[in-house]
């Protein structure tokens, strides 16, 4: 997953979700994945929590895209996702 603008540097991917999935030669398979909003968030050590401690988890409202592939390397798909 990527996120296309964000107020903080965040890696160019980040893994959210994987499964792995044994096939014989040409044979397929559907693989379903949730992501829920702690998917899409980051660490924000300046956020005040109420709490008596800094930092909490925020998700910044905007377009990523999400890399389905074998690996980072090997992406056969992108899909954008509106958060």
């Amino acid at each position: 997953m990527h996120q296309t603008t964000s107020k903080v540097t965040r890696p160019p991917k980040e893994l959210k979700a994987y499964e792995k999935v044994w096939l014989d030669p040409a044979e397929s398979a559907n693989v379903e994945f949730m992501l829920d909003s702690r998917a899409f968030a980051f660490w924000d050590p300046t956020a005040a929590t109420g709490q008596g401690r800094g930092g909490d988890w925020h998700v910044t409202p905007g377009s990523y895209e999400l890399h389905v592939g074998r690996s980072s390397a090997d992406v056969a798909h992108v899909v954008s996702v509106e958060r």
